[in-house]
């Protein structure tokens, strides 16, 4: 069995950012953050500094990387891309050509969905996160969800 599982936000309660990140990072399966300050706060409690491949930046579609053994990547617009583009074909060298990838050669998905507002730019990414639920859903798989 393939397991994925996915961190995409921070918590709405910054109190909880340490437990959230330990019971992730416990998690079995390939491991996806998803947004800079997220990583920023797995950065602080796991002590790994990101990697970022720039050549992986392309169609107006931010670089993703490595922290640890995890992927990291950018957050709103990334997943906004991958939403419009989930039943389509993308580049396979850029993020979401990455993630498309991961979710369909996974046959058990996890996504820790952090509730915050983004303190840089405002967005509240609960629309986008809905739209991704729903893509996953309708790719075969029903994904477990937990919340911060």
């Amino acid at each position: 069995m393939s397991n994925l599982v996915f961190f995409i936000g921070p918590p709405a309660d910054a109190s909880r950012d340490k437990e959230a990140v330990m019971k992730f990072i416990s998690e079995k399966g390939k491991k996806i953050i998803c947004g800079g300050t997220t990583t920023s706060i797995f950065t602080k409690y796991t002590g790994f500094k990101p990697e970022v491949n720039l050549s992986t930046a392309c169609d107006n579609i931010p670089p993703f990387g490595k922290l640890g053994s995890m992927t990291a990547t950018e957050g709103a617009i990334t997943l906004k891309k991958l939403n419009a583009c989930f039943n389509g074909i993308y580049s396979s060298k850029n993020a979401v050509g990455y993630l498309k990838r991961q979710i369909n050669s996974a046959d058990r998905i996890r996504l820790y969905i952090g509730r915050s507002v983004n303190p840089v730019n405002g967005t509240d990414k609960k629309s986008i996160v809905e739209n991704l639920i729903m893509n996953i859903k309708d790719s075969g798989v029903i994904p477990e969800i937990v919340e911060y």
